[in-house]
């Protein structure tokens, strides 16, 4: 099979109209603006919100399409599957007869050894002549459906430096590969290739166990009164900006789990060693800083930019130090706590750099580096945060593991290859494990999406500015 090289994308397919669909069209219209884009998803009424977001974004809608006829991507240059992973199969099998011999498909599934095993049996069952590269892009943005999409998602926003995207080479000839690759450069993207199993074994870490452990904090009693009542004090933004993420997308986050939970799994545990240390360290009076914070601060100091630089003031990040004179009045323990899972949340990420050989600094996401925060810009309030509440902390560190080894033993339950229901038509228990973090995630996300008032009062108290204001689709001002 001959592909012809350095091609010019005159068509584009996208399948799936949703968050991350929308920011690649969105994308691919700046970047290509004399291509055709063909936007395909099952859900009719995705329409108007798609093209409204053009319309927000200030974005021409000329020669693009939103249809749910899977033939408008015939003679398409490039396919994009944008669905969950789950949907890979059907959606392939959809536009099947469309895909012709010069048509490329990639995808921007997170799980990238399940997406590579799923898509390519399809194709293989299929008979189909298209080639295959796989990518994913390393950023994304808060809240679901086309008005949640971002412009600049592939070049960075709001960080100053575009966000990474990974491509699995050795999966299709080199032309192919190339266009792929040369596409998602066009629209921003600091390009890197890596395995797969790396891949998975990195997002693991650094962003799909990142969201399981702020939805443990979410469940904490420290939070669940900081949701109920005004009673929460963190000048610094530490827990606004940490659980920013708790607002999540339930089916997919739910999928993800199941998707990737082996690597999730393996990396929880040593996750919580980490915490299980730092409460043994402060019940002997020790503070976990003292012993390698200064090693985990220039780790994670250094995390927040491409190039790895160190660099001790950084206004520009949401997460603030803050002067601890004069709030000896003040419940800042919910911030103490955020100062250990930032520790944790650091230290994990520095061994998984260890063992991969990867440079964080290129490719960590900005949910990651959010859990860095503490660490990275503020360890002198970070320690004398612990101290503080080294009394306090090893209670709230046994309420927050239970909370963790509860969405754990759900993950653990998760089945995604296996059937919904048994041989008698009931829930199978990977179902019902499904159904349960479904459930709690919606209720961490609708008390996240509660907070920002909270956060508001507390910050006018304490005389400080209000925060900007809040989008029911993206409670962060910010994509990642």
């Amino acid at each position: 099979m001959s592909f012809q090289s350095d091609r010019v994308l005159q068509k584009i397919t996208i399948i799936g109209g949703g968050q991350m669909g929308t920011s690649t069209a969105l994308s691919a219209k700046i970047a290509y603006p004399d291509a055709e884009i063909v936007v395909l998803d099952v859900d009719p009424t995705l329409k108007q919100d798609f093209k409204n977001k053009f319309k927000v974004e200030d974005v021409s809608l000329g020669k693009v399409a939103f249809t749910t006829d899977p033939s408008a991507c015939a003679k398409s240059d490039l396919v994009i599957l944008a669905t969950p992973i789950s949907q890979f199969p059907t959606a392939i099998e959809e536009v099947a007869p469309y895909l012709g011999t010069q048509t490329v498909l990639t995808d921007i599934g997170s799980v990238k050894g399940l997406s590579i095993k799923r898509i390519t049996k399809t194709i293989q069952r299929l008979g189909l002549a298209c080639a295959y590269v796989p990518f994913h892009i390393l950023n994304g943005n808060a809240g679901i459906g086309p008005m949640a999409g971002c412009k600049n998602i592939y070049n960075g926003n709001p960080s100053p430096f575009a966000a990474p995207g990974v491509l699995m080479p050795d999966h299709a000839p080199k032309e192919a590969e190339k266009l792929v690759y040369d596409f998602f450069k066009k629209l921003g993207t600091r390009m890197f290739k890596m395995e797969a199993i790396k891949h998975d074994k990195l997002l693991g870490t650094t962003s799909h166990l990142q969201y399981a452990v702020i939805f443990a904090l979410m469940e904490t009693p420290e939070m669940q009164n900081a949701v109920n009542s005004d009673g929460l004090n963190d000048p610094g933004s530490w827990v606004q900006r940490m659980t920013r993420i708790a607002d999540a997308d339930a089916e997919v986050y739910t999928a993800i789990f199941g998707d990737n939970k082996r690597e999730i799994l393996a990396s929880a545990e040593h996750f919580r060693d980490i915490l299980l240390e730092v409460k043994k360290g402060l019940e002997e009076g020790k503070n976990p800083l003292d012993v390698d914070g200064e090693a985990l601060h220039i780790f994670a100091n250094k995390t927040l930019t491409p190039d790895g630089t160190y660099t001790k003031e950084r206004p520009d990040f949401p997460i603030k130090p803050f002067e601890l004179n004069g709030t000896e009045d003040k419940d800042l323990s919910l911030s103490a706590m955020a100062a250990v899972l930032s520790y944790a949340i650091t230290k994990n990420g520095k061994r998984v750099q260890d063992e991969t050989g990867l440079t964080l600094a290129d490719i960590a996401n900005p949910s990651f580096k959010d859990g860095l925060g503490p660490m990275a810009v503020a360890p002198e309030t970070a320690a004398a945060l612990i101290e503080r509440y080294k009394d306090q902390l090893p209670r709230m560190i046994d309420c927050y593991l239970s909370a963790f080894d509860g969405i754990a033993s759900k993950i653990r339950g998760l089945d995604p290859e296996g059937p919904n229901t048994d041989d008698k038509n009931r829930p199978t228990f990977g179902q019902n494990c499904r159904n349960a973090l479904k459930k709690l995630i919606v209720s961490i996300s609708a008390n996240r999406r509660n907070l920002p008032r909270a956060f508001s009062r507390t910050l006018e108290r304490l005389g400080g500015p209000r925060p900007r204001a809040f989008h029911v689709y993206n409670p962060m001002p910010s994509c990642g």
